[in-house]
C-alpha cells in the first residue's frame, strides 16, 4: 500500500514546485546569463522554459531601455530521472 503512494505523492511533490530559477546573474563581460530548471519529468524539450527565458530576459533589457541579443542557448531535455533545463546567455544592447 505505500509503495503505490509514493509515486502519486512524489509526482504531486514536483508539480507544486514548478520550475527553479538562478535568476539573471551578470558577467565580467558584459553578459547576463539566466538558467531555469524545470520540475517535470518525462521525455522532450522543455519548450515552455525556453519561452520564459526569452521573456524574462527581454522584459530585464527592456527595464535599462535596451534591446536583448542571445549570445548562447543550452536546453537540456528532460528524462525519466532527470528534469529539463534551459541555459541562456545575453546581452543588453
Amino acid at each position: 500500500m505505500v509503495a503505490r503512494l509514493r509515486w502519486p505523492l512524489a509526482a504531486l511533490l514536483l508539480g507544486v514546485a514548478g520550475c527553479v530559477s538562478t535568476g539573471i546573474v551578470a558577467s565580467d563581460d558584459g553578459s547576463y546569463t539566466l538558467a531555469r530548471k524545470s520540475a517535470q519529468l518525462g521525455i522532450g524539450p522543455p519548450a515552455d522554459l525556453e519561452d520564459e527565458v526569452y521573456r524574462e530576459a527581454r522584459s530585464f533589457c527592456k527595464e535599462k531601455g535596451k534591446l536583448m541579443e542571445s549570445v548562447k542557448m543550452d536546453l537540456q531535455d528532460s528524462s525519466l530521472v532527470k528534469a529539463g533545463s534551459v541555459t541562456l546567455q545575453f546581452r543588453c544592447i
